[in-house]
């Protein structure tokens, strides 16, 4: 029987904030196949993982959160088993399996989730219609008071900037490109200091960047997900690679914001719903690293940070503020 109370966690990776999830937390991973059928196939037994595991455990009371819209099929478990609670964060945006996506779109719909959470961004491209409460994506509380606690972020000095990034070690999350915009500026004789905060296996990290071929300026630190680690720094580097994923809220861009960060975003995703480029952030058009030092050029050129990074901390409260009320109108 699965712990009453505790939210549990249905995921299919170990990777990301995910890896701090407070509650139960039960792990089934599979392999994203290319190929069109292996990816079937890969998901398929999944799928049959997951649901013998909710069949032989799941009990009436229980609350169970799937983590990805790739797991909504799971939904369906409580057909079969009644009182169940189902959660449901839609996270993504593709799902290139076409009968577990109509079948997890149609749960979905159904009375057999609880509760979505979605951004508008998603809300748009699937067009939900079920019956189930919809909220909107939130911060944790705890970054919230960080930042409402501060008067005002802690200033910038363009001389030195101090960048931050945060995400798991998903190659398109950008921590690469991160590296490689630290060690631009070690050859350049730059001053500006970069800190790197990833979720995962540090042994799979070293294995692939020694200490000898990390830049000296900076700095990388491996599963903290603390609301303190957003906060003294002065840019924040989205470096998510729209081509290869697209952003459903930006939870870290988010935080990066509250917290008083400039923060540099994609073009694509539903960041775009709270960063306005030139106002409270920067959005890149080019992913690549002539694309993002140009974005930082567009900070050196600032005639004041400090009232970016003010306008960043301010908007962001507010559209956390204005998003208590936010329903989809067809929900």
């Amino acid at each position: 029987m699965l712990a009453h109370g505790p939210v549990t966690l249905i995921t299919n990776r170990d990777v990301g904030f995910l890896s701090t999830w407070p509650g139960t937390k039960i792990e089934f991973s599979y392999f994203k196949h290319q190929d069109p059928v292996r990816r079937f196939i890969s998901l398929s037994y999944w799928y049959i993982q997951v649901g013998i595991y909710l069949l032989q455990h799941a009990e009436p009371g229980d609350s169970i959160t799937l983590s990805t819209l790739i797991s909504s099929p799971l939904i369906l478990i409580r057909s079969i088993k009644a009182g169940l609670y189902i959660e449901i964060f839609v996270n993504e945006v593709f799902f290139r399996v076409p009968i577990w996506r109509w079948i997890g779109l149609t749960a979905i719909n159904s009375s057999c989730v609880n509760k979505i959470y979605l951004s508008r961004f998603v809300q748009d491209k699937w067009s939900f219609a079920g019956p189930s409460a919809v909220v909107y994506p939130s911060l944790r509380q705890s970054i919230i008071d960080l930042a409402t606690e501060q008067q005002s972020p802690r200033p910038a000095d363009p001389s030195g900037l101090r960048f931050l990034l945060v995400c798991s070690q998903i190659d398109a999350k950008g921590y690469r490109l991160f590296i490689e915009i630290a060690r631009h500026f070690e050859k350049i004789g730059g001053t500006h200091s970069f800190t790197l905060y990833l979720s995962g296996s540090e042994d799979r990290f070293i294995s692939d960047y020694p200490s000898t071929n990390l830049p000296n300026n900076l700095s990388v630190f491996f599963n903290n997900t603390s609301a303190e680690i957003f906060f003294g720094h002065d840019v924040f580097l989205g470096l998510t690679d729209p081509a290869a994923w697209i952003e459903t809220f930006g939870q870290t861009f988010a935080e990066a914001m509250v917290a008083g960060n400039i923060t540099i975003v994609p073009p694509v995703g539903a960041q775009l719903e709270y960063l306005r480029d030139g106002d409270n952030g920067l959005v890149f058009s080019e992913y690549t690293l002539r694309g993002l030092l140009a974005q930082v050029d567009r900070i050196m050129a600032l005639p004041d940070l400090n009232q970016m990074k003010a306008r960043a901390r301010s908007s962001m409260l507010a559209f956390l503020k204005a998003q208590k009320h936010y329903r989809p109108t067809n929900v």
